[in-house]
C-alpha cells in the first residue's frame, strides 16, 4: 500500500466536495443536502476550469487511490489502472450523448431506482449532457495521476 498515493487521491476528491458545494446547485448533486450547499452564498471560485473539472478530479483521484491500495509496484499494472479509470469515465461521459442515451435510457433496469446510489443513474444519462472537454479533462486526469504515481511509487510504500 503506498498512503502517499493515497492522501493525494483523498485530497483531490475533497477538492472535488469544495467544487459541488460552491459551483453546483444542490438539486444537481446526488450528496449535497441543501443545507451544505454555498451555491448561492459565495462567490464561484474555480472560474473557466470549473466545468470540467470534476471530470479530471474523477479520474485523477480513483486512480491514485485505486494504485495506492493495490500498492502497485510496475508500470504496466499502473498504467492498465489509469486506462480502466479513463475507460470507465470515458464511457459514462458518452453515454451522455445524444446519440446514445436514449438507448441506454431504455435499457436501464427498473430496479435500480430501488438501490441507492444506483437510483440516479437515469437522471445521470437524461439530465447531463456529453462535453467533449470533460473528456479531454478525464483523459488529462489519467496522464497527471500516471505521472503522479511515477513519482510517488517508491517513496512511502509500507512493505
Amino acid at each position: 500500500m503506498n498512503r502517499r498515493q493515497i492522501l493525494y487521491g483523498i485530497a483531490a476528491l475533497l477538492v472535488g466536495v469544495v467544487f459541488y458545494l460552491v459551483n453546483r446547485p444542490p438539486e444537481e448533486v446526488y450528496f449535497v443536502p441543501d443545507g451544505l450547499s454555498l451555491h448561492d452564498r459565495v462567490p464561484q471560485f474555480f472560474g473557466v476550469i470549473g466545468n470540467n473539472l470534476p471530470s479530471f478530479i474523477h479520474t485523477f483521484a480513483f486512480i491514485l487511490i485505486t494504485v495506492g491500495l493495490l500498492g502497485c509496484r510496475d508500470t504496466k499494472t499502473a498504467m492498465i489502472v489509469s486506462m480502466s479509470w479513463f475507460a470507465i469515465d470515458g464511457l459514462l461521459e458518452l453515454g451522455q450523448h445524444p446519440a446514445y442515451n436514449q438507448a441506454l435510457l431504455e435499457n436501464i433496469p427498473g430496479w435500480f431506482e430501488s438501490v441507492p446510489i444506483l437510483e440516479n443513474v437515469k437522471s445521470y444519462f437524461s439530465c447531463g449532457r456529453f462535453e467533449a472537454l470533460d473528456l479531454a479533462a478525464s483523459a488529462l486526469g489519467s496522464v497527471t495521476a500516471f505521472i503522479i504515481y511515477q513519482l510517488t511509487r517508491t517513496k512511502w510504500r509500507k512493505t
